[in-house]
């Protein structure tokens, strides 16, 4: 018998199913992949979330890690300010923006019923670029504590200097009394 060489019809089914394995085969490692992957996920959830018991354990986690931030914010004497030092901090913060200020007058110290807190803030006039003095107003409310502007108005420096505006601006600023906000921090986490 004489063998005979194999036919392109004949090489053609042999790649046919090859390609068919090879696709199987990588299907099923996918799957496999995608399985295990799936899985290893839902592992690291469950890692993430802790081991609780109960959505309301969950829910005091939270509490308690809300009550630990705002206890920090408070230690790091963001509402603690006395109104020296803030009169010294607005005097940086003008100068480090390239804001002249001509003339403050603090406001009276007006206790809450409560006694938990007080305000006090300041008047003052200030000459700068446009740009200067609208970051001074947004650096008040940002970086100087629980502070806000409460009323401002801006008006040309002078005719000789078309880029400077004189701005006439008033602030307050709360300040809550540590101990007491402490207690409440520790009451709500409780």
């Amino acid at each position: 018998m004489k063998r005979s060489s194999a036919s392109s019809r004949d090489l053609a089914a042999l790649g046919v199913i090859a390609v068919a394995a090879i696709v199987g085969f990588v299907g099923l490692v996918s799957a496999r992949v995608n399985d295990s992957l799936a899985t290893e996920r839902a592992t690291l959830s469950r890692l993430l979330d802790g081991p609780r018991s109960s959505p309301m354990e969950h829910e005091a986690d939270v509490v308690a890690q809300r009550a630990a931030r705002l206890s920090a914010w408070i230690d790091a004497e963001q509402v603690t300010v006395d109104q020296s030092v803030l009169y010294e901090r607005l005097l940086r913060l003008a100068e480090a923006g390239g804001v002249r200020v001509d003339r403050i007058d603090p406001s009276a110290v007006r206790p809450a019923a409560d006694g938990r807190s007080a305000s006090y803030g300041f008047t003052f006039a200030a000459v700068g670029t446009y740009e200067s003095v609208a970051r001074l107003l947004g650096g008040i409310e940002t970086e100087l504590g629980v502070s806000a502007v409460t009323r401002f108005s801006l008006a040309p420096a002078s005719d000789a200097n078309a880029e400077q505006v004189r701005a006439s601006i008033e602030m307050t600023h709360l300040q809550i009394k540590q101990s007491t906000a402490l207690a409440d921090v520790e009451e709500t986490a409780r």
